[in-house]
């Protein structure tokens, strides 16, 4: 019993230390396109580096509250119930911020490439709200006291319930976000018509984007995290762990796109030009061409500004969904 308690636990640091890993590099790699291009980041790359931090420190909570269990479990002297309570307090502190944090960014990201309608995030943003509150009162209710209430049943069913609600919510708040993302990246190119030229690589182009940039990742990871707790299967624990990596992540390969160019942005329609060329000494002759808006931004500009918003989009307002 004690060697599979100790495996679940050194399973849960393993893969929390193993995404937390991935995280770093892609950060790095974040920072690195930042400072080569800083006409776009502001608030972002501030809201970026404030989720690295906060995930590095619920790495080091997540650490040090195994490694006093692994004492409690391997039988060393020492009173380790006031340490852990703390940590586990914290825990849930660092995680309620971290998953308001990132879904405010993917918010974001769906305002922007929604034209900046605001009844489109009103309803994902006043839930992130509740579950911003519903994770501080379940922290405040975990706070060590005194008495014997803490080890009630009552008490202990009030937890769950609340901490329930919050994965709910935010599941919720995911799900609505995704789909939004997933949903204007999808209709998109649907304005181009039925351009054999465009439609040909559609799919090679617009699944990856639907995918990243509409943090599907975190969306999955938190689906499947959400049913475990409310069934109670302990393999929730060891999911746990890695999940504040996990919506570090995915904002940071979405902000990587948007760092590259490759963001799919409200300008990045396609869009079937009819030109005339003046060849010397003859007449106008018509051609067509396919382009993008989001191609000419990029060639006279370098790269789009920050989080896919594009300061000379209106001119492309007629090609936007």
């Amino acid at each position: 019993m004690a060697f599979a308690q100790l495996d679940a636990l050194v399973s849960e640091v393993v893969l929390e230390c193993t995404f937390y890993g991935v995280y770093v590099v892609l950060f790095i790699l974040y920072i690195v396109l930042w400072r080569r291009n800083k006409r776009f980041g502001g608030l972002l790359t501030l809201a970026q580096i404030l989720l690295f931090g906060l995930c590095t420190l619920s790495l080091f909570f997540d650490i040090a509250a195994n490694y006093l269990v692994a004492q409690a479990i391997l039988g060393v002297p020492g009173d380790r119930v006031a340490a852990l309570a703390k940590l586990g307090v914290g825990s849930s502190v660092l995680f309620t911020v971290v998953d308001s944090l990132a879904h405010v960014i993917l918010l974001y990201r769906c305002w922007i490439i929604w034209d900046k309608r605001w009844a489109v995030v009103a309803i994902p943003g006043f839930l992130v709200l509740a579950a911003l509150g519903i994770g501080f009162a379940l922290a405040r209710l975990s706070t060590p006291h005194t008495g014997s209430d803490s080890d009630s049943e009552a008490y202990v069913h009030i937890c769950r319930s609340m901490g329930a609600a919050r994965h709910s919510v935010s599941l919720v708040v995911n799900a609505f976000t995704t789909s939004l993302i997933m949903t204007k990246i999808f209709l998109t190119p649907r304005v181009v018509g039925s351009s054999p030229i465009f439609n040909s690589h559609w799919p090679l182009r617009v699944v990856p984007a639907m995918l990243i940039e509409s943090g599907f990742l975190m969306f999955a990871y938190q689906l499947a995290f959400t049913v475990l707790f409310w069934i109670g299967d302990p393999a929730f624990n060891i999911m746990g762990g890695p999940i504040p990596q996990i919506y570090g992540i995915a904002p940071t390969l979405l902000s990587i796109r948007v760092a590259m160019g490759s963001a799919h942005n409200k300008t990045t329609v396609g869009t079937l030009s009819l030109r005339f060329s003046h060849p010397a000494g003859g007449a106008a002759t018509p051609t067509t061409g396919l382009s993008t808006a989001s191609a000419a931004g990029r060639q006279s500009r370098g790269i789009n500004t920050e989080f896919g918003d594009d300061s000379n989009s209106e001119g492309a307002a007629g090609n936007a969904v």
